[in-house]
Parts: structure tokens; sequence; C-alpha cells
């Protein structure tokens, strides 16, 4: 059989991969589900002997799984793309089974069949190629099927309403993205025209409901060319690196990131080998914000996948070969919060064993990547390499992707968006009450009794914050698990301690740990091993203050002393002390990142004139913003999820929130709390 062409998705419990003509289901750990004929899975019609390029995909919103697959006859002249929908997020359930086409089949070949969703349109898009007796002939362009999300979310029985495009020969492999955020529009890019031109498409409109149209612009972007084969050690068949065309696409929050091979020289290197092309272009705006090449000195790079993170961090998943190495999986990423244009280095997740001896060279066309719905701090990859040496010996690997601490600024995140929610927490009832950022949702919680001190914190690293308080005269801390909704005791503290879980040993868990204002010790459990550690830092009136200071993704120990307006932090990376002369008497310590740098950055609020005062870790420069009342509660956090703290307050005699959105300027005011109300510090 020839190389992967890899369909991929994770769904809430199930990781979903169908390769060639094979399905397969494994759970999270791993383990087997079960495997199966994509034939049979699909159902396709014993008149089509051939069949290929199978696609799946995971859609958050609907908790559905929707997959194409391609249907096709020689001596017909005939092909159709088979797609199906889950009936429920199991996948093991019952699909609902159609034929795309005209109406069912079209007297072309719809080769390399993409499928993409909005919040209420999928489309599937095909290359179209003409038939000629018993073979395939030329290309004859680019068509596309968009259908009514909610028909197919019916029941099989319910008609679907669809409009049919048939094939434009100047488009070419015309990607859709799977949108992982709210959007009516579906945005497509194709690179098939000019080598310094990406083209974005906008299909909006609703079948049977309303007109359905398509809008293009053409964005100009450094020169885009396709790469040269790959060697491999132990054999002289070089590897196909395909063409140029755009090969995964992915939208959220109004960023659309594209990937695909390309032609370049590395850095330091002089001779032109096959690279990654990763793009992100600004929906909002019809604007690239960033193209680079990604590349290394000696080797050839092909095939990504990408998808970005609820935090906007990115994840690409591409084979890696050289004249000296075996064709294997590489990972590779950016922050959100990094500087425009660049990846970090990349990571080996699996290195292949063998080479492909088939005269051909060939590779798979696609490899997958998919965020985890129920951690979208995630990201899982499916990519290949090859495992002997022989004719087609190509094999699938499967990682989880995650950045350690990857949205700092967003605590306290309950709904795992990457952006912090309002909440506030009313002690005389013991409720909490939070107003989701991701879909403006009031989501009410009973845990606590007056004198209860909330301490939410991402505790079982789902990257959502966990609802928890700690209870002063027991020590006690009361947590309900947003991954299971157990919940967690531990005896922890005593009374007079103040409760401060971060996450200080970088497993993106947040500790359990207490500061005794008495003695200026530190104690905490920490959650990667369970071990126990007591730091002596701070004395008597200190202000507990901590944070990642140094952008290690470890929260460091530190104190604000309010008499002499000294910060004293250890910093966990190496060890050093760092002290910083910032504030007056009376100032009230408000350490975030408020300049997105990944690091906690020293400020201070003062009440008697209201005005914060930053000092940027990025540049050193000093920021002074004037916001607040007398009386008002400072609440920096990230509430517009662009990897920045916002400044903001709530106003306790009214129960009104005050932000300046870090991303545009604007400000927000949200009623949300009573007067008696706690919002949240942590």
């Amino acid at each position: 059989m020839l190389p992967p062409d890899n369909g991929f998705a994770v769904g809430t419990n199930d990781v979903f991969e169908m390769v060639n003509i094979v399905g397969r289901l494994t759970d999270k750990r791993g383990g087997s589900i079960s495997s199966f004929s994509l034939r049979s899975f699909f159902g396709v019609d014993a008149s089509f002997s051939g069949e290929s390029d199978p696609r799946v995909l995971y859609d958050a919103v609907s908790g559905r799984w929707f997959g194409t697959y391609l249907q096709y006859s020689l001596s017909q002249s005939l092909s159709s793309i088979i797609l199906v929908v889950s009936t429920t997020s199991d996948p093991r359930g019952t699909f609902c089974r159609y034929r795309l086409g005209n109406p069912t089949s079209e007297r072309f070949l719809q080769d390399f069949p993409m499928v993409g969703t909005s919040d209420d349109k999928v489309v599937v898009a095909y290359n179209g190629f003409a038939f000629t007796p018993g073979a395939v002939g030329g290309f004859i362009g680019g068509g596309s099927y968009v259908l009514k999300k909610a028909d197919l979310l019916a029941g099989c029985a319910s008609p679907v309403a669809l409009v049919r495009r048939a094939p434009d020969p100047s488009a070419f492999t015309v990607e859709p993205a799977q949108a992982l955020g709210s959007t009516s529009d579906l945005y497509l890019a194709t690179h098939s025209g000019e080598s310094d031109t990406l083209t974005l498409l906008t299909i909006s409109g609703i079948p049977g409901v309303a007109p359905v149209t398509v809008s293009s612009v053409s964005l100009p972007i450094r020169a885009w060319t396709s790469p040269p084969a790959a060697p491999q050690a132990g054999s002289t068949v070089v590897l196909d690196t395909n063409d140029d065309r755009v090969l995964s696409v992915a939208w959220q929050k109004n960023s659309l990131w594209v990937a695909g091979n390309e032609a370049c020289a590395p850095p330091g290197d002089t001779e032109v080998r096959s690279c990654l092309r990763l793009i992100e272009v600004r929906t909002d705006t019809s604007s690239v914000r960033q193209d680079m090449s990604f590349g290394a000195t000696g080797e050839y790079y092909s095939f990504p996948a990408l998808r970005p993170d609820a935090a906007g961090n990115l994840h690409v998943v591409f084979t890696s070969s050289s004249a000296n190495s075996f064709a294997s999986v590489r990972v590779a990423g950016r922050l959100a919060t990094d500087p425009l244009n660049t990846l970090r280095p990349s990571v080996g997740v699996r290195t292949g064993s063998g080479a492909e001896t088939s005269a051909s060279g060939r590779m798979g066309d696609y490899a997958g990547a998919a965020v985890d719905p129920t951690v979208p701090v995630s990201v899982w990859v499916s990519g290949e390499y090859m495992g002997s040496t022989a004719s087609a010996p190509w094999r699938t690997y499967i990682a989880r992707l995650e950045f350690a601490n990857p949205a700092p600024a967003a605590r306290p995140d309950f709904d795992g968006d990457a952006k912090a929610d309002i909440a506030v927490f009313r002690p005389s009832t013991g409720v909490w009450y939070i107003l989701r950022s991701s879909d403006g949702a009031l989501q009410q919680v009973q845990l606590g009794i007056a004198g209860d001190i909330p301490v939410p914190g991402d505790y079982d690293g789902d990257g959502r914050a966990d609802i928890a308080v700690f209870r002063p005269s027991t020590g006690v801390w009361y947590i309900l698990r947003s991954s299971d909704g157990a919940l967690q005791q531990v005896q922890w503290g005593v009374t007079g301690d103040i409760p401060l879980a971060r996450d200080y040993d970088g497993d993106g868990k947040a500790d359990i740990a207490v500061y005794r204002p008495s003695t200026g010790i530190w104690h905490i459990v920490r959650s990667s091993d369970g071990a126990l550690q007591h730091v002596q830092w701070g004395a008597a009136n200190d202000a507990p203050v901590p944070g990642d200071y140094d952008g290690d993704g470890k929260a460091d120990l530190a104190v604000y002393r309010p008499s002499t307006g000294i910060w004293y932090i250890v910093r966990s990376s190496d060890g050093a002390l760092l002290q910083v002369q910032w504030g007056v008497s009376g100032d009230i310590p408000v350490p975030g990142d408020y300049d997105g740098d990944g690091k906690a950055d020293v400020a201070v609020r003062r009440p008697g004139t209201g005005i914060w005062y930053v000092v940027r870790s990025s540049d050193g420069a000093l920021q002074q913003v004037q916001w607040g009342a007398g009386g008002d509660i400072a609440v920096p956090r990230d509430y517009d999820g662009d990897g920045k703290a916002d400044i903001a307050v709530f106003r306790p005699s009214t129960g009104i929130w005050y932000i300046v959105r870090s991303s545009d300027g604007a400000l927000q005011q949200v009623q949300w709390g009573a007067t008696s109300d706690q919002p949240l510090l942590q």
C-alpha cells in the first residue's frame, strides 16, 4: 500500500486515526479499542473498486465526528466523496452516511478531499481530475460542497441542504479550515497561483437559509516554491516532498494558520532543501501577520500539520530526514507571546529505523493534528516515519503536546479558553458565581462556608481552573476537580497561614502551598512527585507575591516588603536572589505579565491615586496607568486572551468590574457581584 494519508482526530475520550484503508480507535492512554476496514466503516459502494484519502475531525462545538473518504471507479469513470457524521460524541456509535456529487457522484475524480467546519456550515473540497478510458487524466479544477451543519446534526433521516461548486481551473487544493472557536464564516486558503500570493477565501451564508457567497482576497507573501526531494540514510532513493500546496489550516480567534512544504536555504546553510512554510493570517483585517520558513542545516523537513491550542500557542508536527538520518517524526511550536516569525527549536518524538527502497520514494500526502476538547491547551499530533529498510516501510506515530505553564496570565480560567473568567465567591452562602468567557454562560457552584478562602487553580492539569477553598480553622483544602467532578480534600496548613496555590514545580498543575507569616516559611506540596518543600523566605508583615518572574514555567518564591518597597525574589531557574525597589508604604503589589513576554512584571497599585506602576520585564520600561478609585480591588488578569494581563478593578460598592483590554485598549464594564462578594484574587 502507498505511504500513509493520515486522517487524525481526538474527542473527549478517544483518539481516531485513519490511514489509507484502515481505521483505528484508541483511548488517550494508547490502549487499543478497535481496528477496522475503512471500506466497511464508510460503506463504500460495491461498484467502486478504488478508495483513498481518508479524513476525520472532531467538532467540539457540536460534539460530533466528521469523516470523508474518496470512492472511485476507473471502469465507470465515476467518483463520489462519502461524508459520515456521528450521531453522538462516541465514535463507536452510529454514523450517518452521505454521498457527495452531482447529486451523489461525479464524472471526474474528486481527488484529495478536504473537510472544514464553522458554527453553521461544513465544507468538503477536492481537486478535480478528468477520467480517461481506464485511467486518470489532467487537472480540471478545485470544487466543493457547502452543507448546512444543522441538517447534518439532525439525524440520518433529515434531508441536507447543500450548495455545489463546480471545478474551477484556477483553484488548486483550496484547504478549508477547522474552526476552533465560534464563527459563522468558514475560511479556506490556497497557494495555487503566483508564488508570492496566498489566497484567503471566506464562505458566508447557510445553505437553504441564506445565500451562500464566496469572497476572496489575494495576500502578498514571500516567494513560496516547491521543495526538492529529500535524501535519506541507508538508500539512494530520495523521498518525495510533493509540492508547495497548502496542507494544513486551522482558525481560532481571527487567526488563520496555514502550513505547507517549500524550498528554502535554512539559516547557516548554503544548499536549498525542503522546509516548512508557516503563515498566520488575520481574518478580521485580511492581512498577513506572520510569514516564516522553518528548516535546519543539512536537514529536510516536510508534510507539516498544525493546530493552535486554546492559549494561542502553535504546535507543529512534520517529517524530517537527511543523508545521515532516516525519516523521523519531529515537532516544534511557539508560544503566543514569542517574537513574531519565530518557531522554537524542533524536538524529535520518533526516530526512524530504516529506509524507503521503493523507487517512487512516495510519502504520505498529509499528517494530522488535533486540539484535545477536554484539555484545550493540549494538541495531539500524528506523523510519518520509516520503521525498517524495505519497500513502503512507513509507520505513523502519535504524540500529545503541551507547553508548560501555557497561560499564566489567564488565571482563573474555568472554561479552558485561555481567558480569565469574571467570578466572585459569596461567603454568606459559599456559592461561586462564574461568568464564562467562552460562551457568556453563568455557572453557579456551591463549595465553601463563611470564613473559607477561595483558592481556584488548575490542580488536575486539564487546562481549566478548579473550584477550591482553604478552611483556615482546620487547614483543609477542598478542591472540586474539573476533569472528573471529584472532590479532593487535603489537610495542609494551620490558622493564620496564607494559601498560595501556584505551579512551583512546572508540571502544569497548581501545587497546594501556604505561606506562614509568623515564621516566613513557605510550605509546598509538589504535585509532580508529592514531595514536601519548606523554604524560609520572608519576614513578619511581608506580603507574599509568588509569580514566574524568570519565565521558566515555574512560580518563584517572592515577597514584597511594604515598609521599604523592596521585592525579594528567588529565581527558580538558577536560585539567584533578585531585589527590586519598587513601591512605597501603602502601595498594593499587583504582579502580572503585562507585556506578554511570559514573565511576571513587578508592579504596584497606589490606592490613594489609583495609579498603577509597572516595570516591564521585556524592556525595563516604566508603565503608569491611572485606573480605579479608593476602595476598589485590583484584579489584573488576561480577560481578552492576548497573553497579557489586563489592568482591572472590582468595585465592591457597585459590583462592577472595570477592565482595560490590553489587546485593543477598549474599556470593558461588567456588573457581576454584590458588596460582600469576594472577587477571585488567585
